[in-house]
């Protein structure tokens, strides 16, 4: 068995065994597991293409699909193009987007996705 630091919680139940005596069910959870969020299932960051000005990467830095990925356009304005629309992007996947020259740019993009209806603010870089 293996020995609990003041950092794990353990946790025991005594179990009958058909009358042949107690055996002991026991779980053990290290608390800084506990504590310690992970990474988020779904998380955004743009980057530009390199060697370009007009191309960027919407890049899922989570560990989980986002489904329906849908960009507010509306607030984006039309210095953006190819922004997605009803689009899956899977983890560690990106959606390329263009910046349209001589447009005025917005500081975030607005996105939304299957389990996050409320809009989330993603940097432009």
């Amino acid at each position: 068995m293996n020995a609990l630091t003041s950092g794990d919680l353990a946790l025991g139940a005594a179990v009958g065994v058909g009358g042949l005596g107690l055996s002991m069910v026991g779980l053990w959870v290290n608390r800084r597991t506990l504590d310690e969020p992970g990474p988020p299932a779904v998380a955004w960051r743009i980057a530009r293409v390199r060697g370009t000005q007009s191309l960027c990467w919407l890049t899922n830095t989570g560990t989980d699909r986002a489904l329906s990925v849908t960009a507010d356009w509306r607030k984006a304005g039309p210095g953006l193009g190819d922004l997605p629309a009803q689009v899956a992007i899977g983890p560690g996947s990106s959606w390329q987007f263009l910046l349209r020259p001589a447009a005025r740019h917005p500081s975030v993009i607005w996105l939304t996705w299957e389990g996050q209806r409320e809009p989330v603010a993603v940097p432009m870089p």
